[in-house]
């Protein structure tokens, strides 16, 4: 066949147009011009002929020419076929939707799915997030962000907590409210839920007064009788924090900002 001949190759010589119903010269002259026409005398670009050029074609061409028509449908389809053409028109799409999403991912919003109960009814299991990787690259975390942090025992983990206590408070868990710097908390997002004490962890015995130390953050789960968090492993790092939740986007019926 023409297309596995000499279409598949990548070459086409002149002498495959001859004895078309018109000139091969008139053929090869319009080829020539767009130029499709290499040093060996070939057209060694047959695979990325456009089809805007073929439209070019239908034009200089008499397309009243039963073989024209078919010699341009066959360039059409080697076009269509070819890997070159699957590269030229959607590689480079592809490749810049790639690098679009990892700048977003890496700079400005991230994706993430809540594994377990520990922020409930904030967040129930399975709800997925969207986290603004942006905003603590300019501004410190304040008290009451819900935030996506890098778990200090296993830095390749995220968790997912209330933030508590800023550098330099001293936060005390009291029957079951929060207490800075001897204040009780009276902030909505934190005051709704009950805080639990735990004699058996580090930082959560009641009566203790818990110093945080500087560029440390202390958070707690809204649910704190099913959550592993500072009362248990310690402090969260300035610089383990990778952004705050701003909204719940699957599944539907669970869109909302969280608070």
């Amino acid at each position: 066949m023409f297309y596995d001949k000499h279409l598949k190759s990548g070459k086409l010589k002149k002498d495959k147009f001859d004895g078309m119903a018109i000139s091969s010269d008139k053929i090869w002259q319009c080829l020539e011009s767009n130029g499709y026409i290499d040093s060996d005398g070939a057209i060694q670009n047959v695979l990325l002929l456009r089809l805007d050029d073929m439209a070019h074609f239908e034009t200089v061409l008499p397309t009243d020419s039963l073989s024209v028509k078919k010699i341009i449908g066959k360039i059409k389809r080697a076009h269509f076929f070819s890997s070159r053409y699957w590269v030229k028109e959607w590689g480079e799409p592809i490749v810049v939707a790639f690098m679009l999403a990892m700048l977003i991912k890496t700079f400005l919003v991230q994706p993430f799915k809540i594994p377990t109960g520990s922020m409930r009814m904030t967040f129930i299991e399975k709800d997925r997030i969207l986290v603004n990787r942006l905003l603590y690259r300019f501004d410190d975390p304040e008290r009451g962000d819900i935030v996506v942090f890098k778990y200090p025992v296993d830095r390749k983990r995220a968790f997912i907590k209330r933030l508590i206590g800023l550098p330099g408070d001293i936060v005390e868990i009291k029957e079951g409210k929060i207490y800075i710097n001897g204040e009780i908390v009276t902030d909505p997002r934190i005051r709704k839920n009950y805080y639990y004490n735990r004699d058996d962890w580090q930082f959560g015995r009641r009566g203790m007064k818990i110093n945080v130390p500087e560029n440390k953050y202390f958070v707690l789960g809204d649910n704190s009788a099913h959550s592993s968090d500072s009362r248990n492993w310690g402090f969260v790092d300035r610089k383990d924090f990778l952004g705050r939740s701003f909204f719940i986007y699957w599944p539907p019926t669970r869109w909302k900002v969280p608070k």
